[in-house]
């Protein structure tokens, strides 16, 4: 089945001292199905690079013009092992207001290239 809609976004980002960045994002989200409910979406993120290691922190929440917001959020760690590996680790959980729809999320892998 075809969706169709209009996406409006905006966002800002900076780079700040001492390898810290950050971006701030609003997202209004329309559909012509009107089975499909509209929502906008305001997200933050955060990073910090030193080195070998990165972190990346970020927030958003869904608001839905039908039902819960969902809140979400995620941290993901990368360290640089040199000649192309890094090893990344990361958590996410979605909150939607409901023991039903509330989801935690774990990964850790090696990120090669060559």
């Amino acid at each position: 089945m075809d969706e169709n809609g209009d996406v409006l976004g905006l966002s800002i980002g900076a780079e700040l001292a001492a390898g810290f960045s950050a971006s701030l994002s609003f997202s209004d989200f329309g559909f012509d199905n009107a089975a499909r409910n509209d929502f906008t979406h305001t997200g933050l993120a955060l990073n910090y690079n030193t080195g070998a290691l990165s972190t990346h922190f970020n927030y958003g929440v869904a608001n839905p013009e039908v039902g819960p917001d969902v809140d979400s959020w995620g941290l993901a760690v990368n360290y640089d092992l040199g000649g192309g590996a890094v090893v990344m680790a990361g958590y996410g959980s979605d909150m939607d207001g409901t023991t039903v729809g509330d989801q935690d999320q774990w990964s850790i892998g090696l990120g090669m290239s060559f």
